[in-house]
């Protein structure tokens, strides 16, 4: 090799402090984090191996995931930037960039007939007219129904006896 130190020619400076913000992680990740309630407090993306939720109850948030056949499992538990950062990392290591990509594609397609007869199987009614109402949001809203009472215990119990 050339024998060349990168970096040697260069005044180097240390961050002493670094924050993202929900935008940035948001925006940066492969995957859609979508509103599920339309006021901030239920977030998810889904893949085809997994998914992850923040809940948010008062001040804090709680990063849910599950890996396809496996558990529901609590990933962090502190700001909404700390649940946001620990699930996303958890999507990534379970899902290909590939998966990623082509679940963000359902963002453009409507939801099927077989997710509206599950979702209504669940208690959930979508009119064939609810356009925003998507593949990808339906996949999304179809993995927290089916995990729903164990999602909502995991968010009664963290997030109650860990809100500020």
């Amino acid at each position: 090799m050339c024998g060349f130190v990168f970096g040697s020619n260069q005044d180097v400076s240390e961050i002493s402090k670094f924050v993202m913000s929900e935008f940035e992680l948001l925006e940066h990740s492969p995957f859609r984090w979508i509103d599920m309630t339309g006021n901030g407090k239920m977030m998810m993306a889904s893949g085809f191996n997994g998914f992850g939720i923040i809940a948010t109850v008062g001040e804090n948030s709680i990063g849910i995931v599950k890996k396809k056949n496996g558990r529901v499992r609590t990933v962090a538990i502190g700001t909404t930037e700390q649940a946001i950062a620990a699930s996303d990392d958890f999507l990534r290591e379970i899902e290909s960039t590939n998966a990623a990509n082509k679940t963000k594609r359902w963002l453009n397609e409507p939801l099927s007939e077989k997710q509206r007869n599950h979702l209504q199987s669940q208690g959930l009614r979508v009119s064939q007219f609810d356009f925003p109402f998507n593949r990808y949001k339906g996949a999304c809203w179809l993995n927290y129904l089916w995990n729903k009472s164990v999602i909502d215990n995991v968010v009664t119990t963290n997030g109650y006896n860990y809100a500020a």
